[in-house]
């Protein structure tokens, strides 16, 4: 130990690997409850991973962030006017509208989980059904890179009004 400060023979790392300490010799053990209260977190943080099925992704979803990158040009398509509001139904069905200035596309296909990927089925030709959509709660994400365009979208699941 050195000034105090207990030698750690692990790292903490989360989700599946013990925490293990040495504990402190000086401060009252102070780390002994440090080291309990991460271990408890890290047990927390595995046990409420969320698995994407059709059931807990279906619903309704609207537009919370969209941009692209190209040739060092940001562009913040919410600010200029882009939405896109969509329902997954339980049965794969897909429902609604992407609109960017000057264009709206139909939204109407189906779609499918596999792991924590959701891909869209669409005859509409938009970088929708060339994403691969990270599921989270209440949450879709995409960020694919076409050409020399990156693209970033996050949608979230509503409530209604």
């Amino acid at each position: 130990m050195a000034r105090g400060v207990p030698l750690l023979r692990h790292a903490v790392l989360f989700c599946g690997y013990e925490l293990r300490y040495r504990g402190a010799l000086s401060y009252g053990g102070f780390m002994k409850p440090i080291a309990s209260l991460l271990a408890a977190a890290a047990v927390v943080a595995c046990s409420d991973a969320f698995k994407p099925t059709i059931e807990n992704v279906s619903g309704d979803y609207q537009m919370q962030s969209f941009s692209t990158d190209s040739a060092g040009v940001h562009k913040d398509w919410v600010a200029a006017g882009a939405t896109m509001e969509i329902l997954l139904t339980p049965l794969s069905d897909v429902i609604g509208q992407l609109i960017v200035p000057g264009d709206t596309a139909s939204m109407l296909g189906t779609w499918e989980v596999s792991g924590n990927t959701v891909h869209f089925l669409q005859d509409a030709d938009t970088f929708v059904r060339d994403v691969d959509w990270i599921a989270d709660k209440d949450r879709l994400s995409g960020d694919e890179t076409f050409g020399a365009v990156r693209v970033r979208v996050v949608l979230t699941r509503y409530s209604g009004p």
